[in-house]
């Protein structure tokens, strides 16, 4: 592991850290109440932009890389084309089954009712009123002691982080690569910040999810160094990150931001343009391809 790897390390587990702390500061004031709805919807956008924008071209990148057709039809041939096609696709099909096993996980195992109105009427009457996150995901931290479940949500949340942290590749200085690892790292965890300091959860209970959410990507990056990957296995890596953003995305978080229409939904539209929009800017001028 060479001195850009150490400090590149480092500088994600500790900026990661300070960003998730940043919004016990601002919680306390009563301007989030609301604030706090348009910060998800924006967090909603970076990840969109992020699962079309990042993870959706390394994939179909991989699908058509040395990809050549044959069109012979006997049986070998046949396995032989089926076998090349499953190599260069399946980072697409690990990403629809990560999906699917995250949905079943969520909706089996944690016993989420996303966006029920008897639900969502009674978290507005205990708050009496007041503006709450508006998305499912939120909710289920903010309104559980489960702490398993908190936990298995962190994880979910950090696992592309976890798997981007893979691809790097030890360099000579800091390539666009890890500029973007970085940025995408502190704005995740702006978000992830607010949330954890709202929910009801102890603070050495919540230091310690911060404390497995920083690490990841970090970890990430060590093993990368010290190990080679094969273009399939990273393939599948790639796919793991890529269905646990989707099943965010368009599970936990947009669907509930937009469940009812209000005189605020115009302004919510705008906000995830915006967040969406500039995520795909950054991308665009950070990311090397």
């Amino acid at each position: 592991m060479n001195a850009v790897a150490i400090i590149l390390i480092f500088s994600i587990f500790l900026t990661s850290v300070i960003f998730c702390y940043i919004p016990a500061l601002i919680t306390r004031a009563k301007v989030i109440k609301k604030v706090y709805p348009y910060v998800t919807i924006t967090a909603a956008g970076f990840l969109l932009s992020i699962m079309l924008n990042d993870f959706i071209p390394h994939l179909v990148h991989g699908c058509h890389g040395n990809h050549s057709h044959h069109h012979h039809h006997d049986h070998s041939s046949f396995i032989s084309n089926g076998l090349t096609n499953l190599k260069h696709q399946i980072g697409l099909i690990i990403g629809g089954l990560t999906f699917i096993f995250l949905l079943g996980l969520d909706y089996l195992v944690l016993h989420h009712h996303h966006c029920e109105t008897e639900q969502l009427e009674k978290h507005r009457h205990d708050e009496h009123n007041e503006e709450k996150v508006g998305t499912c995901n939120i909710d289920a931290l903010l309104y559980t002691n489960s702490k398993t479940e908190a936990i298995i949500f962190i994880l979910s949340l950090s696992l592309h982080s976890f798997f981007e942290g893979l691809a790097f590749k030890p360099s000579k200085g800091i390539s666009s690569l890890e500029i973007g690892i970085i940025i995408h790292k502190l704005l995740e965890s702006l978000t992830l910040g607010f949330l954890l300091h709202t929910s009801q959860f102890t603070k050495s209970f919540t230091a310690v999810l911060i404390f497995v959410y920083s690490l990841l990507t970090p970890l990430g990056i060590s093993i990368s160094s010290f190990v080679t990957i094969s273009t399939i296995i990273r393939s599948i890596f790639d796919g793991m990150a890529f269905g646990s953003i989707m099943f965010i995305v368009c599970v936990e978080m947009l669907p509930p931001s937009f469940h009812s229409q209000d005189k605020r939904s115009m302004a919510k539209v705008i906000t995830l343009f915006l967040g969406y929009t500039t995520t795909a800017l950054v991308l665009v001028f950070t990311h090397k391809h």
